[in-house]
């Protein structure tokens, strides 16, 4: 029988949801925000739920006022009826990431399947989620993909 190693950042998401409110979609997934002088990056997993998307940063062997001090949080939730930016766009020949931007604050979603490290099937995986994104968020600028 294989050892199956629990998933802590699901459970951790899990314990987020409210009553009622179930995971959609989940997938390995990098956040990029561009932020002056040094851009943010951090690895983790993305969670979709019918009213919101929930990015949980995995664990890293960085400092913890180091982190602070780069500014990558442990969680970002974003309301899906607070989004106002919503792009697919091209990244690289053939990869893509999903642009979201909510109340001021944008991010660059990189989803994709692991294992962790590895980020596949990045272009089928960010359509999924773009479409998905786009049926439920509604958002209030017009939603474009530019492939």
């Amino acid at each position: 029988m294989a050892d199956e190693r629990p998933d802590k950042l699901k459970a951790q998401c899990e314990r987020m949801l409210e009553e009622g409110e179930s995971i959609l979609l989940d997938a390995e997934c990098s956040v990029y925000r561009r932020k002056w002088p040094f851009p943010q990056l951090s690895a983790g997993r993305g969670f979709l739920t019918d009213s919101r998307l929930i990015w949980i940063r995995r664990w890293a062997a960085l400092p913890a006022d180091l982190l602070r001090r780069m500014s990558i949080p442990d969680v970002i939730e974003i309301s899906l009826s607070q989004i106002d930016v919503l792009r697919r766009e091209r990244w690289g020949l053939n990869s893509f990431h999903v642009r979201i931007g909510s109340k001021g604050n944008e991010y660059y979603y990189y989803f994709g399947r692991g294992p962790y490290p590895l980020l596949r099937r990045n272009p089928e995986i960010s359509e999924e989620w773009f479409n998905r994104l786009q049926t439920l968020a509604r958002p209030k600028a017009p939603s474009d993909s530019k492939q």
